[in-house]
Order: C-alpha cells, then sequence, then structure tokens
C-alpha cells in the first residue's frame, strides 16, 4: 500500500490543498478565476491539476475570460473530458495544446461579445504526476516552489519590466514598484496565437507549491511568503498569506492556491475509483471537499495589457 510519506498513513491523495480568494481593498468588481482538481477528477497517474486566471478587460470581460480560462483547464486536463490515462500521454504536447485551445476560445468570444474589443486573461497552470511538477504559463501571475526554507519562481514573468530586467536596463527592485510594471507583453486572448512557455520540475515528499495571482505577490515580499508557507498547513496559509495582502492595502484581487506535496510515489488505483465528483474539484464557483482545503468566490482581476491597453497599477 502507498503510503503518505509526510505523516506515514495510507495516501490517496498526492496533495493537501488551500486556496483563498479575496477581492481586495480596493477593487469593486473581481476578475480571476481559478480551479484544483484531485482524484478522481483527474486522469489516471494525476495527483492534482491546479490552475489560477487573472482576467483583463472592461464591462466584466476579464471575468469572463478568466473563467474561459479555467473552465479549458478542466474540461481539457480534468478526467471527465481530458486524456483517462497519461501514462502514453506526452505531458508538455498535451500543456501546450490546451493553452492554444483556450486562447482561441478567449480571443473568438471576444470577438463575438465587444466586437473585437480587448478581453483576455493570465494562465498559470500546474499538472502534478508522482515526482514531477508540469506548467502551462501565459502572463505575469506565477507558480513557486518552496522547499528547504527557500522560495523559487519557476515561471518567468510575460510583462514589460521583467523583459527590461532580464535585459539588464532594470533592476528588479525598480522594477517592482515601476509605473508600467501592469503591462503584460504576452497573454491569453489577444490575438488568435499564443505563446505558451512549458516547464517542468522535480518534487520531493515536503514540497510546497504556491500558484497566484499579482494581488498577492505584489503586495507581500517573498520572504514573508516563504516564511507563511514554511510554517503553515495550506489552509491556513493560503488564508493567511490573503490577508497579508489586504493588510498591506489590498490593491488588487488576491488568489492563492498552496499545495503541500504529501507523497511522490504512485497513489494507488482505487484513488481514481468511481465517477468524478464535486467534492475533490475546488473552483471559482466555490465547490470544495474539506479534507482538501477551503473555497473561494469568484475572484476576478483589472488590470492591463503593455500595448493593448494602457492603465493603473496593482
Amino acid at each position: 500500500m502507498t503510503m503518505d510519506s509526510v505523516s506515514g498513513i495510507p495516501a490517496r491523495r498526492q496533495l493537501a490543498i488551500g486556496v483563498r480568494g479575496d477581492t481586495g481593498m480596493v477593487r469593486t468588481n473581481n476578475e480571476d478565476s481559478h480551479c484544483a482538481l484531485l482524484p478522481p477528477n483527474t486522469p489516471v497517474g494525476v495527483g492534482g491539476v491546479l490552475a489560477v486566471a487573472d482576467g483583463v478587460g472592461g464591462q466584466e470581460g476579464g471575468e469572463i475570460a478568466s473563467q474561459i480560462a479555467v473552465d479549458g483547464v478542466a474540461n481539457m486536463l480534468g478526467r471527465a473530458a481530458g486524456p483517462a490515462d497519461i501514462s502514453d500521454v506526452d505531458l508538455p504536447t498535451l500543456l501546450h495544446s490546451a493553452v492554444l485551445d483556450i486562447n482561441r476560445q478567449v480571443f473568438d468570444a471576444a470577438v463575438e461579445r465587444q466586437g473585437g474589443a480587448a478581453m483576455a486573461t493570465t494562465l498559470s497552470i500546474a499538472v502534478i504526476t508522482g515526482d514531477t511538477l508540469w506548467m502551462g504559463h501565459v502572463g505575469d501571475s506565477r507558480i513557486y516552489l518552496y522547499r528547504n526554507h527557500t522560495l523559487e519562481q519557476l515561471t518567468p514573468d510575460h510583462s514589460w519590466v521583467a523583459e527590461e530586467v532580464a535585459r539588464g536596463a532594470m533592476t528588479a527592485a525598480e522594477a517592482a514598484t515601476d509605473r508600467r510594471r501592469n503591462l503584460l507583453t504576452r497573454a491569453v486572448g489577444t490575438a488568435a496565437d499564443v505563446d505558451p512557455a512549458t516547464l517542468k520540475s522535480e518534487l520531493f515528499p515536503g514540497d510546497t507549491l504556491l500558484l497566484c495571482s499579482d494581488g498577492l505577490y505584489g503586495m507581500v515580499a517573498a520572504d514573508r511568503i516563504a516564511a507563511v508557507l514554511g510554517a503553515k498547513q495550506p489552509e491556513e496559509a493560503a488564508d493567511i498569506l490573503v490577508n497579508m495582502a489586504n493588510t498591506a492595502g489590498g490593491t488588487d484581487n488576491i488568489t492563492a492556491i498552496v499545495a503541500r506535496v504529501l507523497t511522490t510515489d504512485p497513489l494507488p488505483a482505487t484513488a481514481w475509483d468511481g465517477e468524478p465528483s464535486s467534492a475533490t474539484i475546488i473552483s471559482s464557483a466555490g465547490e470544495a471537499s474539506s479534507s482538501a482545503g477551503g473555497a473561494s468566490g469568484m475572484i476576478r482581476v483589472a488590470r492591463w495589457i503593455g500595448r493593448v491597453f494602457r492603465g493603473g497599477g496593482s
């Protein structure tokens, strides 16, 4: 029998999940969406599918864009409509194709709904299979890995300031406060095609993943995020992180998914027994299992895409 490598109890979950979203202290509307799928809602062999999308666009356009994105993740990477088993699946190709399909859905929705007016979203996806984290990513939401008291940003920021830092024209400290820090150079739905980043990372029992929108990391310093992830269980950590962002001003909407790796051993086949169930879905519609972590309401973020919009900071 597979055992939980952290607690030593029989394992039917690879991840312990905590999710929290909040409108923040300033915004009156929310444009983030998120989802977290656990067995049996994942393909056999997948311990979890997590996603955060940070919508952009006026007149509820960002809300619609981000919801299309996370619905697409659940539909294409979840068990109900995605692959039944990932043993013979090329996951980088699957992630790449999923993001391209989602991009087209958002782009087409913008054309249909707003006559071509910009409506887009960031999208960060994490798929966990055994000891491997697979990622699909567009925009400036982030996936972090916390291990051995160290917090590492795994995904690149597709933003103007990040590109300036990369070419040595700006320091990271300058980028954090630059008025152009919200200008995105890549997002889902701004064009008929997009170039997503696909990445992978090795996982170990005890590792903690954080998926978040910039409403969190833009308000809470990395060392403070790391301290919370190292000291708290996922559900409490997600709550504390969002509260910290609000205490710091809460100028944007905030979403945090915290996932603790319980084991990297293969889960027993019984983890996928039965039909997919809402008991193992945490989504922006507010469905959750109490054993997986807290759920939250629909979260949305109003921000601007570089060279498509100009606008204020978050």
